[in-house]
């Protein structure tokens, strides 16, 4: 019997207000995981990025009954906007605070659009394990790969899957 973690899934942007592919992929793993007992909390930035009032902030706002964090962060925080996908310092140190404070078993990055990839160094930092689950072609097309500071490191393909009542899941 596989014991019980601290998940923490992290995405772009997450239900009820945007609710497209990756978004449908990580509340099923959200569902599934849970269903097998783990805690999983979300975190996901605010999607109002253009709003400044105020600029940066992080609230819980459950759905679903999972603990999702919104973090808002004012883009207008950022020196250069087009290099936040790949360097967000603001966004970085503020998810450091939230990986000090839940100390997750695990991260699981789905999706790092506006976060920063620099996020990535912040999780291993702060966690035992951490998975990135690229998804943009596809879900059923999902890799799983681990970061280790330098590259991805491809782990496995992970497909969706039918139960025999039809039930379509995403964790193996």
């Amino acid at each position: 019997r596989r014991s019980r973690m601290k998940l923490l899934f992290v995405i772009h942007q997450y239900f009820p207000q945007c609710h497209s592919g990756t978004e449908q992929y990580c509340r099923a793993v959200a569902r599934e995981a849970t269903r097998r007992g783990h805690d999983v909390t979300i975190l996901s930035l605010d999607p109002w990025v253009w709003r400044d009032d105020p600029p940066l902030w992080l609230r819980d706002e459950p759905y679903e009954g999972l603990s999702t964090l919104r973090l808002r962060h004012w883009e207008g925080l950022s020196a250069n906007d087009v290099l936040l996908d790949g360097h967000n310092p603001v966004v970085a140190h503020k998810v450091a605070s939230v990986l000090a404070e839940l100390r997750p078993d695990a991260v699981h990055v789905f999706h790092l659009r506006r976060l920063g990839a620099d996020l990535l160094d912040v999780a291993r930092a702060h966690s035992k394990r951490v998975v990135v689950s690229l998804t943009y072609r596809s879900a059923a097309d999902t890799t799983v790969a681990e970061w280790d500071g330098s590259a991805y490191h491809v782990l496995a393909p992970l497909p969706a899957s039918r139960d025999e009542d039809g039930t379509l899941r995403w964790f193996r």
